[in-house]
């Protein structure tokens, strides 16, 4: 969910606001977050620090365990982070902080949605690939329709690398709430549904088209999507 426009460096990087305990990621559409270590001994640090990117390389290594370190002037900082290495002792790695004032994210976290789709990530996710593939490189969206049956569909517009075509699947899940119609685009719903843990998750949306769709899935993931505008039939 990062950035990748060099102008805007804050969204380049992952926010670690260990105050919250949260770890974010946006970039201006969708928003991921997930809660930290619950056992990180510096969870509570009154403290937010944005770290590049390149962190993620020994992601599957970090222990959740923080420490920040800065000069005399506060003018640098630096962020350590525990690793859980095989074979080694004591390891750790240190990143250098972007410089910069994060986005306030949790302000854009819905609260009191009414309507919310519960289904699991093995039943979305094979969908959403067929969906994919009928969708054009110049208009990035698929439709879904919330309701007794919750359907989404795609079409592709005829352009010069694409094609007409369309497709429309049925995701087995249970629905609550108005019916329900919006837009999304696909790569950041399907980059989503494959970044949460595997098992549940649930889709909560507001009565009005444009508001943000508060997705929820296991061991405190949490993401927000945009819609997409329709602008064409």
């Amino acid at each position: 969910a990062l950035s990748t426009v060099s102008a805007r460096s804050t969204l380049c990087g992952i926010c670690f606001d260990l105050k919250n305990n949260n770890l974010a990621g946006a970039d201006g559409n969708r928003l991921h977050m997930v809660s930290l270590n619950e056992d990180a001994k510096l969870k509570r640090v009154d403290t937010l620090t944005i770290v590049p990117a390149k962190i993620l390389s020994v992601g599957k290594y970090l222990t959740g365990n923080v420490m920040l370190i800065e000069d005399e002037k506060k003018e640098d900082q630096s962020t350590v982070f525990e690793l859980a290495v095989p074979g080694c002792i004591q390891c750790c790695v240190t990143s250098q902080s972007i410089e910069g004032q994060y986005p306030h994210y949790q302000s854009v976290v819905p609260v009191d949605y009414k309507n919310k789709f519960v289904t699991r990530t093995d039943d979305i996710i094979p969908i959403l690939r067929k969906a994919l593939a009928h969708v054009g490189d110049d208009y990035r969206v698929v439709f879904v329709e919330f309701g007794a049956e919750t359907k989404i569909s795609a079409k592709a517009y005829p352009s010069a690398t694409t094609k007409t075509g369309a497709y429309s699947g049925i995701v087995k899940g249970i629905y609550t709430g108005a019916p329900h119609k919006g837009a999304v685009n696909p790569d950041s719903l399907l980059d989503c549904m494959q970044t949460l843990p595997p098992g549940v998750v649930e889709i909560h949306l507001a009565e009005e088209n444009d508001k943000g769709w508060l997705i929820k899935g296991q061991q405190g993931f949490t993401v927000v999507i945009m819609p997409v505008e329709i602008d064409k039939p």
